[in-house]
């Protein structure tokens, strides 16, 4: 399989509100796109990875090349960048020891009680084109003082044991 230096992910859309609309998520997903697209130095290849084909029919790109199937982490050279939205990818990625940078359309959502941003507190997150600039340029991925180690719990406990914790209270 083919490995890549830099992979773009395109967001990961949810139409909640009126403000949150396909045509600006797709702008800066563009923007993003082309920016790292301009600065690629010849041997870097870049690719966009898709979750499927719908994801792919949102957010076109004919700048580079693009897949829809297979594993991300399977396209990822040594040294890969990886630039998308703040989800599962994240958390992989970073603890495997890639650089991902994170961006987020918001335009207000924040506010939005059903959406938990607990990530944003240990990473940074680029809400346009020129914090992904400045985020990329000067390799600011995680906030002070945050490492991958905050990215999980190491002391969780499983459902069953807290469940058995509730039941022996009562």
């Amino acid at each position: 399989m083919k490995k890549f230096n830099t992979i773009i992910l395109p967001p990961d859309t949810h139409q909640f509100t009126i403000k949150d609309r396909l045509y600006d998520e797709n702008y800066l997903f563009n923007q993003i796109v082309d920016f790292f697209f301009k600065i690629k130095k010849p041997n870097e290849n870049i690719l966009i990875k898709y979750r499927e084909k719908g994801h792919k029919n949102k957010f076109p790109n004919n700048l580079v090349e693009t897949a829809e199937k297979g594993r991300l982490l399977d396209y990822c050279d040594k040294n890969c960048n990886i630039i998308g939205p703040v989800n599962s990818a994240t958390i992989e990625c970073l603890q495997f020891g890639f650089n991902y940078f994170c961006y987020r359309y918001d335009p207000g959502l924040h506010k939005n009680l059903s959406h938990v941003y607990t990530l944003d507190n240990i990473l940074h997150v680029a809400k346009d084109l020129n914090q992904i600039k400045e985020n990329f340029e000067k390799k600011k991925i995680f906030k002070d003082d945050y490492s991958v180690s905050d990215l999980t719990h190491n002391d969780g406990k499983n459902l069953d044991k807290i469940v058995e914790e509730i039941l022996s209270k009562i």
